[in-house]
């Protein structure tokens, strides 16, 4: 069985030093756990995100429940139409219906606005590269300058 040395005694600057970098590790750490958590409960972005990440999905489903609600809400034939008391519920709802259908409508379309423009260039982009090759040429990138690290104490 070998036998461990003792630990090294550490100086106090090594110390301070190993201190320090524990610190930093442990800020680092911290500031990427609050960044996912405040990422995590911000309902707003993450809605953004899904709709500019699927705008397709998104329009189809406003549609998709557009129609479902107008199914439900106007009413049916088959109610009394001689009454006023009926013809005032059926204004009523009709035009409760299509208040909350303009707001979700006008919602929608707002916050798929982003992901609508930049699908729109893109196609664009694909279409005028298609009509007109010598126009674009191939787009080249420069790599990404690294930061610099922190200066040591």
């Amino acid at each position: 069985m070998a036998e461990t040395s003792p630990p090294r005694k550490l100086s106090r600057s090594e110390e301070r030093q190993r201190l320090l970098r524990e610190i930093e590790t442990s800020r680092r750490q911290l500031a990427g756990d609050l960044t996912g958590l405040s990422q995590a409960v911000d309902v707003r972005q993450r809605f953004r995100d899904a709709v500019s990440s699927h705008p397709v999905w998104w329009i189809a489903g406003g549609l998709v429940a557009g129609l479902a609600l107008a199914k439900i809400a106007v009413p049916s034939r088959r109610t009394k139409r001689g009454t006023v008391e009926a013809g005032m519920a059926t204004a009523a709802k009709r035009s409760l219906f299509l208040g909350l259908l303009g707001f979700a409508g006008k919602q929608i379309l707002r916050l798929s606005e982003p992901a609508l423009t930049r699908l729109a260039q893109q196609e664009l982009e694909r279409w005028s590269q298609s009509r007109f090759p010598a126009a674009h040429p191939e787009p080249t990138r420069a790599p990404r300058p690294q930061p610099a690290s922190p200066p040591e104490r």
